[in-house]
């Protein structure tokens, strides 16, 4: 009987739709080996972080990962009983699922471990139900069979995306990395992976381990990184794909190839990526920035040409991103280059950007309408943007605007 629940037990905590058979091993510390064996790696668990983290990425929106651990079983090793443990994993599932909501996802992940993926929410949010989730686990027995109780402790890992990470790969192992610190500090514990990995959160990231990281997750991983920039900045609207938008109407308007048009959709996507490796108080200060942080606030071109030119895919991105905040006048940066210096592409990307800024909430100055955003743009003409791209972006808004 004690088989046929253990076999009951995977297949329910395995996602669902799931059908696992009893075996009779030679012993119990046998049946250990096999169950860790099979629940080592969840296939369905990795499956639907994928889905996650390509829904978030295409929608511009944020998750959140917890790894548990039932760190007594960890402990005590095959000291337990396997019914004992499949008792004590089934409680602490039903617990968990008590807890969490209709749209959260648990899983098994190991034989003393669950995932669970939490749409919707960052770090404030998954930290509240971390807590709870402690509380709900730890506060009364699991069991009170055989005449005995069994109290537990437990660990929890928590990450966000895309702050953590860009790839589910990455996000399972600062999630991992996270819950291993929880384990170290002490029983009962919650970590987050912001907290563990160097380089990340306020203190911004290293533009060189952020790109081993988008090396290592493939091509695809640079639009992943797109969802950080706009849920740090809080932005009401993919700012990148307004501008991008913006851009390709600037391009038609200007008669440039189709090839150049599409060039421009990826270029405007991506001409903030490496606002990615800033400090997030930088980025999100709601009043004006003071000289040092002014001078890292424009390393952000350059961070984003070092991060793309490293993809064959993305490399044509390079130098127009590196460019966009250049002014014709010769006063802006990252070179103070002028005039025919920049790259028709740079240029675009500059009107378009400064058009939906101005058009748009930010904490650090007040909205302005369209009429006053354009004027803003014909007064800069000749100086900060050239006169020709002004001029284009002049005619293709209204038909912009027109769209529903």
């Amino acid at each position: 009987m004690s088989l046929a629940k253990e076999a009951m037990l995977t297949a329910k905590t395995g996602g669902g739709n799931c059908v696992c058979l009893a075996e009779e091993p030679a012993s119990s510390a046998d049946l250990e080996k096999k169950i860790r064996a099979r629940l080592l790696h969840n296939d369905t668990f990795v499956r639907a972080l994928d889905d996650e983290v390509g829904r978030c990425s295409r929608y511009g929106q944020k998750f959140s990962l917890i790894l548990l651990s039932i760190t007594t079983l960890e402990a005590k090793g095959s000291v337990l009983d396997g019914a004992v443990r499949a008792d004590i994993m089934r409680t602490a599932f039903k617990l968990i699922n008590s807890r969490i909501r209709t749209i959260d996802k648990s899983f098994l992940y190991t034989d003393s471990r669950f995932a669970v993926i939490v749409p919707h929410t960052g770090y404030e949010g998954a930290a509240a139900l971390a807590d709870k989730l402690v509380h709900t686990l730890t506060d009364h027995p699991v069991l009170r069979n055989i005449g005995t109780e069994i109290n537990i402790t437990v660990n929890l890992g928590v990450s966000a995306f895309p702050n953590d990470a860009v790839s589910s790969e990455g996000l399972l192992r600062r999630t991992a990395a996270a819950l291993e610190q929880s384990i170290k500090d002490s029983s009962n514990k919650v970590a987050f992976a912001s907290a563990v990995i160097a380089g990340s959160g306020k203190h911004g990231r290293d533009i060189k381990e952020l790109t081993a990281r988008l090396l290592e997750a493939g091509p695809s991983s640079v639009y992943n990184l797109l969802a950080a920039v706009d849920v740090t900045e809080h932005y009401e609207r993919p700012h990148s794909q307004a501008v991008s938008r913006y851009a390709m109407a600037i391009g038609a308007a200007m008669g440039l190839p189709s090839v150049a048009a599409r060039r421009l959709r990826v270029i405007g996507l991506l001409h903030d990526l490496g606002k990615a490796c800033l400090p997030e108080d930088i980025i999100t200060k709601p009043g004006s920035l003071v000289d040092h942080e002014w001078d890292t606030m424009m390393k952000h071109p350059i961070y984003c040409s070092e991060m793309l030119k490293v993809f064959s895919d993305f490399e044509f991105c390079s130098v127009p991103i590196l460019c966009h905040h250049e002014r014709v006048d010769g006063s802006g940066y990252p070179r103070g280059l002028r005039g025919d210096q920049i790259p028709i592409e740079s240029k675009i990307i500059a009107v378009a950007e400064a058009y939906d800024d101005m058009i748009t909430p930010r904490p650090y100055r007040q909205q302005v309408s369209s009429a006053e955003a354009l004027e803003e743009l014909k007064n800069q003409s000749g100086s900060h943007f050239d006169v020709a791209v002004v001029k284009a972006f002049m005619k293709a808004l209204p038909s912009l605007e027109a769209r529903p």
